[in-house]
């Protein structure tokens, strides 16, 4: 093999990695949350927004939902927390965990509290019957609260917290 054509595949190769490498950036850009206010402020760039507007998560995971676009940057903004509590058919108050399902974190997380929060209500009844079959007892009501922080400049403080969403069970059972 002479040195000429050596030069010539290692060149090719860096140039290939890098077009590859400016794809992956370039998706990232593209992907991040703050930036998809950009599109609808440019009368111009309509059009192309509808063309290239991101889907939504997961779909282009992992060049979505990083923390450093998600959460809380500067003083007053909030971090949400959410927790989910049920009435059980004893009038017991409790809090459910991924544990009590048997799921991890995330699926807990994107599974049940997002289908709360957007009623999804067929995927809220598969959790609740998860839940009675586990447990040996039936669900009467779900709710969802969002207990926030604040952030400050030194601190950060809770907020009061907030009843994001209530389902009766018996209401959804009926449907």
């Amino acid at each position: 093999m002479s040195k000429l054509s050596h030069t010539h595949s290692y060149k090719f190769t860096v140039h290939l990695l890098s077009i590859v490498i400016l794809f992956f950036i370039g998706l990232q850009f593209y992907t991040a949350k703050h930036l998809r206010g950009f599109w609808p402020k440019f009368r111009r760039l309509q059009y192309p927004y509808k063309l290239l507007k991101p889907p939504p998560d997961p779909s282009l995971w992992p060049f979505v939902s990083y923390p450093m676009y998600n959460y809380a940057k500067y003083e007053g903004d909030t971090i949400k927390q959410y927790s989910i509590y049920a009435t059980l058919d004893d009038s017991t108050e409790v809090r459910i965990q991924p544990e009590d399902l048997g799921i991890n974190y995330w699926v807990f997380m994107y599974g049940l509290k997002e289908s709360l929060r957007l009623e999804k209500k067929e995927m809220i009844m598969n959790f609740v019957q998860l839940y009675e079959s586990r447990h040996h007892t039936k669900i009467i009501n779900l709710r969802l609260y969002n207990y926030p922080l604040v952030l400050l400049k030194d601190e950060v403080i809770e907020a009061e917290a907030q009843l994001v969403k209530q389902y009766p069970i018996t209401e959804l059972r009926k449907k």
